[in-house]
């Protein structure tokens, strides 16, 4: 009983972990704070207040854009999925080098070690290698992405991705 009383803490603290990134003094700390399980409307006025724009992908109804407005952080924006008007997967990106190292040592607190794999993503300018960083509290997945700037586009966006995934892994509408 113990055991699940604190997954179910986890999860909880997990819940109030993905989207606001909060600056500290001396350096940034990240805060998430997650929509997974937020209804549609909840979730994209929680984004549009942190300086979103959510947009609808044209050729997937229940897939989401979340474009931050300061353009040259392009790197933090992210996605979302819904099922039944219920967000079920999200995703957003990390400055590379302030906010990646305190969301990655958040973690580690909160869930232990990962599980590392290395993965390999196919672009228009070749193959790339990045790392991703795996945990598993309850029904939920959380996936931490290092991927290096593309050769094909390291002249605009020179810059790493780093995206921080959550995913209900109990709810599905395929």
């Amino acid at each position: 009983m113990d055991f699940t009383r604190n997954v179910y803490k986890m999860l909880k603290a997990l819940k109030t972990l993905l989207l606001t990134v909060a600056f500290g003094t001396a350096q940034a700390q990240v805060q998430v704070h997650s929509i997974l399980g937020e209804n549609l409307d909840v979730a994209a006025s929680f984004l549009r207040a942190r300086g979103y724009e959510v947009l609808p992908y044209s050729d997937d109804s229940s897939s989401y854009k979340a474009i931050f407005h300061d353009r040259t952080k392009e790197y933090m924006d992210g996605s979302f999925t819904v099922c039944k008007r219920k967000v079920i997967t999200s995703s957003i990106g990390l400055d590379p080098d302030t906010e990646y190292p305190n969301q990655m040592a958040l973690l580690i607190a909160q869930y232990g070690q990962p599980d590392v794999k290395v993965e390999t993503a196919q672009l228009k300018g070749g193959d790339t290698t990045y790392i991703d960083f795996r945990w598993v509290a309850g029904t939920d997945k959380i996936v931490l992405s290092d991927m290096p700037p593309s050769p094909f586009w390291a002249t605009s966006s020179p810059h790493r991705t780093v995206l921080l995934s959550l995913y209900d892994t109990a709810k599905t509408c395929f």
